[in-house]
């Protein structure tokens, strides 16, 4: 028990709204899928018996989001390219759409496949955001890039057909971290200022948020040392999830603890929540009070499962996670959820995909991969929901399933 609160108590389901929830991702790879609800599939290779996931495909995204079961954008590690799908993640190819209104301050190409560094995609409502670093050369080599690039943020808001820019950082040195929305309207994007090649500075900058309320027509920077302190190593997999305009939760790297902190207001002010123990890879938040961070493996600990039902104030270790690294958790109301077990430490007999269907007292998995899947050897596992799918994966491997009439 951390915190000094008492265990996270039975929840009884209560009626609520069919959820499409975006995904956030940073260091994450998958795809997409679209298992036809209700359809079952055969086990792939690189599964291990019977299980309700599928194999999708081995695409390297490093990020990803779906409008529904069928539409998907995502970011090509292998070349660093904006990718789109129209058949639910199995087949991908380039983001061709236009970039529209852009200043010719912003260096930016005419069209978001050329975009040198896109970082990370997000889903919100009808819109897709696009987070970019345009001052990073292609695949590490050396690109002469245009003096005016920058990091910044685009949007399109009818299917990628064109991209307007909604945030431009004007700093050279400024970059776009990580990006979380909860509809078209509002959005908050983690900066910080690092030192490229042609400039100097610290590498140790505290980070800075910037929140919009309105699509990215303004922008307000917040008060945010109480995010992460800037002696941290810096942000971790999933490091920023807001579940409406005025609550949301942070998670920091920190020894021999991650830095978990609420707000109640939008992010101009942090509250520290209780500590967890062990290095927390993801933070999934449902509501103001019911949150679960994923933790992975250190020298001290084996990592586990945490939740909290009141806001963080104490959190719950899950019994069946105690000696298994956790690299991502997902939960789809109070009661449905998935957990993946992988990393290159830790049982690798245990790996696999967990599922519990009453909140977290009890989990059975799903799916055992093969020995012989190095994927699961490896960090940066996401969940993303997919309209009335689920997908999970890492960099070069995704699985789907259809989620379960209760979860919907």
């Amino acid at each position: 028990m951390i915190g000094g609160g008492s265990k996270l108590a039975a929840m009884t389901r209560v009626p609520r709204p069919r959820r499409r929830l975006a995904c956030s991702v940073v260091l994450a790879g998958l795809s997409a899928l679209a298992l036809l609800s209700g359809c079952a599939s055969a086990p792939s290779s690189g599964i291990v018996g019977d299980s309700p996931w599928q194999l999708l495909g081995t695409m390297p995204l490093s990020s990803f989001a779906f409008s529904d079961e069928v539409r998907g954008w995502g970011v090509d590690s292998s070349s660093t390219g904006l990718m789109t799908s129209s058949d639910g993640g199995h087949d991908w190819g380039p983001a061709t759409g236009r970039i529209v209104g852009a200043p010719a301050a912003d260096g930016l190409p005419a069209t978001v496949d050329r975009l040198v560094q896109p970082l990370q995609v997000v889903r919100a409502d009808a819109a897709v955001f696009v987070a970019y670093d345009d001052r990073l050369p292609l695949g590490g080599s050396e690109v002469s890039m245009p003096r005016a690039a920058r990091s910044g943020i685009l949007v399109s808001v009818d299917g990628g057909l064109t991209w307007r820019p909604c945030l431009s950082l004007a700093g050279p040195r400024d970059v776009v971290l990580f990006v979380a929305a909860t509809d078209a309207s509002h959005l908050w994007a983690l900066c910080r200022s690092i030192p490229t090649s042609e400039t100097a500075g610290p590498i140790d900058a505290p980070p800075f948020l910037l929140r919009t309320s309105d699509g990215g027509r303004h922008w307000v920077r917040l008060g945010t040392r109480q995010i992460g302190d800037p002696a941290l190593p810096g942000a971790l997999g999933v490091p920023l999830v807001f579940v409406d305009s005025r609550h949301g939760w942070s998670l920091w790297d920190g020894s021999p603890a991650p830095f978990v902190r609420v707000t109640a207001d939008g992010g101009r002010t942090w509250s520290p929540a209780a500590q967890v123990q062990n290095v927390g890879l993801g933070v999934c938040a449902l509501d103001a009070r019911h949150a679960w961070i994923a933790t992975g493996t250190t020298r001290q600990a084996v990592g586990g499962l945490f939740a909290t039902s009141d806001g963080g104030r104490s959190w719950t270790r899950s019994a069946r996670f105690t000696k298994i690294p956790l690299a991502a958790v997902y939960f789809a109301d109070e009661d449905d959820g998935w957990a993946v077990a992988a990393g290159s430490t830790g049982a690798a007999a245990m790996r696999g995909i967990y599922a519990t269907s009453d909140g977290g007292r009890h989990w059975r998995r799903e799916l055992t991969p093969a020995p012989s899947d190095q994927a699961w050897g490896r960090p940066g596992w996401q969940f993303c929901r997919a309209g009335t799918t689920l997908v999970v994966g890492c960099e070069g491997e995704m699985f789907s399933r259809p989620l379960p009439v209760s979860a919907l």
